[in-house]
C-alpha cells in the first residue's frame, strides 16, 4: 500500500457491489441534471408566429384574412398568434418583438448562476465534503426546477432559473471528483466517460415530444430526479477526502462496509495504519485547507489549471451555444435535440478505445482537432453553397456537436486525473468557473447570428483549434495513479499563509 489508492483498491476491489450503487446514484443525478441545464433550450424556443389583418371587399362583400409571419404589431389592439405545437414561455408571455431579449435574458441569469454556484461549491467539496456538497446541490436542483415550472411571470423565472444555475454549476464540479475517488485506476474511464449526461438529452428531446408544454416538463423532471437524490443521500463519503482531512477512523468505518458489500474480508487495518503514520510524517500540511489561489500559485498546478480552464472555455462556449441555440437550427426541435444527445453518446463511448489506443493526451487533442474541420466546414458552406447552407448547416453542426462532445468528456477525466487530492475539487472548480463564464456568453450567440449565420461556428472552429495545439503542453495521465499530495518543492509560490489551516476536528 503506498497511498490512499492503493488502501481503497487493497481494501474493497477496483470496482465491485459498494462502487457500483455510488455510480449508479451519480449517473443517474446526472441524467436529470442535463434536463435541468437543458430546460430553456425548450422553455424559451420560439414557436411560429403571427399577425394578421383582415380585407374587407365591399364589391363582393367578402372579407380575407392576411398572415403577417412574424411580423410585429402595427397598432396596438393588433393580436400576436403563436403555433399551439408547443408551449413555451414565449407563447405564453408573448415574449416577441420589444420583448425577445427575455428568453435570452433568463439562459444567460441561469448560466451566471452556474458560475457562482461552480465557484462557491468547488470549494466547499474540499473544505466541507464531496458528499454533503453533493447532496445539498442535488436536491437543490429539483426544488429549483420545480420552482421554474410554477414561475408566474418572467421575473419569477428569472430568479428561479439563478438559483437552478447555482445548483448545476456546484453539481457538475463535485460528482465527477466524487466519484471518481472510489473507482479503481483501470475502471477510471469506463466509468467517467458512462453517457448518462448525453442520455439525458437524448431523453429530453423525446420527452419534450410527449409533453410539448414547458411547465409539465419541468414538474416531470422534479418528481422523476427525487428517488436518485434519496439514493445519493445514502453514499458514503469520499474515503480519501476522509483521509487527507485525518478523519481517520471514519474513513476505515466506510471501508469496512464497504469491504463487506463486496463480499471481501476485512481489511487490514494494522498495514493501513502504517501507511497513514507514513503520509502525515511525508505530507506536513495534509491538513491545510487549500483554495484556488493555492491551485494558481502553486508551481505544480499552476501551468496545467490555465490550459485546462481555456480548453474548458471553449468547451462550454461550443457545446451551450449549439445546444441552447438548437431552435435556431432548421427542422424538429425535439429531434434536433435528441440527435446531439445520441452523436454525443456514441462518440463518449467511442472515448475509452480511443484513450488505450492515443492515450488521454491525443484523444482530446484529436477530437478538438475534428471539432474544429467541422466547425470551419461551416463557415465554408456558407461562402460556397448559398442554396444548400442551412442543411449543411444541421448535419455539420450536429457532427460538430458530436466530436466535442467526446472531447469535453475526455478532458473531464484528463482534468481530475491531473490535479492531487487536497486540490482536485478547487481544481476542478476553477477550470469549472472559467468554462460557466463561457456559458453566460454562449446566448450571446443570438446576436452574431444576426451579424452573420456563419459566426458562431467560426469562432467555435477557433476555439477548438487553439485547445487541440494546448493539449501539446500537457502530460499523459492515461493508467496512471492519481496523486493524492501536492509536492513540497522551494520553487512553490504557496505558504501557509495564502491557505486556511484547520484541524482534523473540523469538518
Amino acid at each position: 500500500m503506498l497511498n490512499y489508492q492503493h488502501i481503497i483498491t487493497a481494501s474493497i476491489g477496483d470496482f465491485g457491489r459498494s462502487q457500483f450503487i455510488i455510480v449508479f446514484a451519480c449517473v443517474m443525478t446526472k441524467f436529470f441534471s442535463a434536463w435541468c441545464m437543458l430546460m430553456m433550450g425548450f422553455a424559451g424556443a420560439k414557436p411560429n408566429w403571427w399577425t394578421q389583418t383582415i380585407s374587407y371587399n365591399a364589391t363582393t362583400n367578402t372579407s380575407t384574412t392576411i398572415k403577417h409571419i412574424k411580423e410585429c404589431p402595427t397598432f396596438d389592439n393588433q393580436t400576436i398568434y403563436f403555433d399551439d405545437d408547443i408551449f413555451t414561455i414565449v407563447s405564453e408571455w408573448n415574449l416577441v418583438c420589444g420583448r425577445d431579449w427575455i428568453p435570452t435574458l433568463i439562459t444567460t441569469t441561469q448560466m451566471i448562476g452556474v458560475l457562482v454556484g461552480a465557484a462557491v461549491i468547488g470549494q466547499l467539496g474540499d473544505w466541507i465534503g464531496r458528499k454533503k456538497s453533493l447532496v445539498f446541490v442535488a436536491a437543490m436542483e429539483l426544488v429549483c426546477v420545480l420552482l421554474l415550472g410554477l414561475s408566474v411571470n418572467w421575473h419569477m423565472m428569472t430568479a428561479a432559473a439563478f438559483f437552478l444555475g447555482f445548483s448545476l454549476g456546484g453539481y457538475l464540479v463535485v460528482i465527477s471528483v466524487y466519484m471518481l475517488e472510489y473507482i479503481g485506476t483501470k475502471w477510471r474511464t469506463p466509468i467517467g466517460l458512462i453517457p448518462s449526461w448525453a442520455l439525458g438529452v437524448t431523453v429530453l428531446g423525446g420527452m419534450f415530444k410527449l409533453l410539448p408544454n414547458w411547465r409539465h416538463l419541468c414538474y416531470a423532471t422534479a418528481a422523476l430526479g427525487s428517488p436518485f437524490v434519496l439514493l445519493l443521500s445514502f453514499s458514503p463519503e469520499s474515503i480519501r477526502w476522509l483521509f487527507i482531512k485525518g478523519k481517520n477512523e471514519k474513513a476505515k468505518s466506510i471501508l469496512k462496509k464497504l469491504a463487506a458489500r463486496n463480499k471481501r474480508p476485512d481489511p487490514d487495518f494494522k498495514e493501513i495504519d502504517k501507511v497513514l503514520e507514513e503520509k502525515t510524517k511525508t505530507n506536513e500540511n495534509s491538513l491545510i485547507q487549500y483554495n484556488y489561489l493555492t491551485v494558481l500559485l502553486k508551481d505544480a498546478t499552476r501551468k496545467k489549471a490555465l490550459l485546462f480552464a481555456f480548453m474548458w472555455f471553449s468547451c462550454s462556449f461550443t457545446y451551450y451555444g449549439l445546444t441552447l441555440g438548437v431552435g435556431n437550427l432548421s427542422g424538429d426541435i425535439s429531434v434536433n435535440m435528441s440527435l446531439m444527445g445520441l452523436g454525443e453518446t456514441i462518440c463518449l463511448l467511442l472515448v475509452n478505445p480511443l484513450s488505450k489506443y492515443f492515450g488521454r493526451k491525443y484523444t482530446t487533442l484529436l477530437l478538438f482537432m475534428c471539432t474544429a474541420f467541422t466547425s470551419f466546414g461551416i463557415t465554408l458552406a456558407y461562402f460556397l453553397s448559398s442554396s444548400n447552407f442551412e442543411k449543411i448547416m444541421n448535419v455539420l453542426a450536429l457532427i460538430s456537436r458530436f466530436f466535442l462532445s467526446g472531447a469535453w468528456g475526455s478532458l473531464i477525466i484528463y482534468t481530475t486525473e491531473s490535479f492531487p487530492t487536497v486540490v482536485r475539487s478547487a481544481a476542478f472548480g476553477f477550470v469549472s468557473v472559467v468554462a460557466r463564464v463561457a456559458g453566460i456568453l454562449a446566448p450571446q450567440n443570438e446576436f452574431l447570428v444576426k451579424v452573420a449565420t456563419h459566426l458562431p461556428f467560426t469562432v467555435n472552429g477557433g476555439l477548438a483549434l487553439i485547445s487541440a495545439l494546448l493539449c501539446l503542453l500537457l502530460e499523459n495521465t492515461h493508467n496512471l495513479a492519481m496523486e493524492d499530495h501536492l509536492p513540497n518543492k522551494k520553487g512553490d509560490k504557496i505558504t501557509e499563509e495564502t491557505s486556511f489551516t484547520t484541524t482534523s476536528g473540523n469538518s
